[in-house]
């Protein structure tokens, strides 16, 4: 039987909330609610037909709770799957059989957290389509959205952050000192033997690639957000016990950072007191860390690439010259600021020209000396077509062959175009 279609205006706002409520969560930098957690803890296990955990270990921050989870991986079976397999296979079951496959897309789109300019419409859209939804005789199949474009990029992004915080991990907990302190507190929570703990510092302190595969089987807390969203949307609307299984879960996810589930132990991490983001929703801050937590970890991004402190903090060319990797030198370039870049290391102006795909603004090519950038290139200095929140443009650099000898070309060669091509666009990203 159809579901009453006067409900569509209820739902419309209900969806709005949801949405609201799950985006801050995913943006929340409140101390963590231990209790909350715990007892979220012990409802996942519980509703995956497990014992609830004797021992909860909170970590300080993702990196330290990653080489504590590595640690207990050689000691305990790790819970992952069994909690979130089930539970998630459930709430599709009941949910499906109650909502049309078109009914469950929309509403999905309405809850992926979109970009701004058109959650109103998805969430328009997913409340006509539930409002129309009816059951049916065969339970049509639960679209997990891997299959659209923008889940892709959201979920590459989420794979990024996991190498970012891998790596991250191994610079600034990657001593064998922290990594001993990772093993300490995981084989003290179990009760190790102390001649099993003395071995294991000699031949088990976890490495960079683990730790780094540890904080991948956490990222589900962070990945599957957009679904608890949708389940929890539903639930309100129309379906309360499709939530049971996932209940838990939900309330870690409310309540805490990333976690691990092990037989018997679990390992939780604090949130973040610190986290700014750029317009893309990518970790960056221009004048301390862009991520940080309660404790004294934090870590400097630039537009979601992790960089060392100095390349936002204290950026000069001496250090710009001094940096093998491209991507850090190329971000603290940007934070230096290109005008000032250019000046201080001398480099030399080729061309410029105004810029015929972005009105008003200017293309500059310059000639970098093999000192500053270990080898002879030419670089692009261009701004965005499109202005930042803060009303100014961004300016960068784009590196191209030293065999382009003038800006026009340079900024077409970027596009893939002749000149004469990128000359006769109107306007350009």
């Amino acid at each position: 039987m159809g579901t009453r279609v006067s409900h569509v205006g209820d739902w419309l706002h209900e969806l709005r909330d949801v949405q609201r409520e799950w985006l801050d969560v995913q943006a929340c930098t409140e101390p963590a609610d231990r209790e909350e957690a715990e007892f979220g803890i012990a409802l996942a296990y519980e509703y995956a037909g497990l014992t609830p955990p004797r021992t909860v270990i909170w970590a300080p921050d993702p990196s330290l709770g990653g080489v504590i989870a590595r640690a207990l991986t050689s000691e305990k079976v790790l819970y992952q799957r069994l909690l979130w397999n089930d539970a998630r296979a459930e709430a599709r079951r009941i949910t499906s059989s109650i909502y049309t496959r078109r009914a469950i897309t929309q509403a999905q789109a309405a809850i992926r957290f979109p970009g701004r300019d058109r959650v109103e419409p998805a969430i328009r859209s997913a409340a006509v389509g539930l409002a129309f939804s009816s059951r049916t005789a065969k339970a049509p199949e639960f679209d997990d959205g891997l299959a659209d474009s923008r889940w892709r990029i959201e979920k590459a992004r989420a794979d990024a952050a996991v190498a970012v915080w891998g790596q991250h991990s191994f610079w600034s907990h990657g001593t064998v000192g922290q990594r001993k302190l990772g093993l300490q507190i995981a084989l003290d929570a179990i009760h190790a033997a102390p001649e099993d703990v003395l071995q294991a510092h000699r031949r088990r302190l976890p490495h960079y690639s683990q730790v780094r595969s540890a904080l991948a089987s956490a990222r589900g807390r962070g990945d599957d957000l957009a679904e608890l969203a949708l389940h929890d949307a539903l639930s309100r609307l129309h379906t309360p016990s499709a939530v049971k299984h996932l209940e838990g879960l939900m309330l870690v996810a409310r309540s805490a950072g990333w976690w691990w589930p092990y037989e018997d132990v679990a390992v939780v991490c604090e949130r973040p007191s610190v986290r700014r983001l750029d317009r893309e929703g990518r970790l960056h801050a221009e004048d301390g860390p862009a991520l940080a937590y309660p404790e004294g970890f934090s870590a400097y991004f630039w537009h979601g690439r992790v960089v060392p402190q100095w390349a936002v903090m204290e950026p000069t060319v001496a250090r710009i010259a001094a940096e093998q990797n491209v991507e850090v030198r190329r971000c603290a370039i940007e934070a230096l600021g290109w005008a000032r870049f250019t000046e201080e290391a001398g480099l030399k102006l080729v061309d410029e020209c105004p810029d015929p795909g972005n009105q008003g603004q200017r293309l500059a090519l310059y000639s970098v000396p093999g000192k500053v950038w270990g080898t002879a290139a030419n670089v692009l200095v261009c701004t965005n077509g499109t202005v930042d929140l803060d009303g100014r443009r961004h300016t960068f650099g784009l590196l191209v062959p030293v065999t382009v000898r003038d800006a026009l070309g340079a900024a077409a060669w970027g596009y893939g175009l002749t000149a004469a091509e990128y000359a006769g666009l109107e306007r350009r990203a």
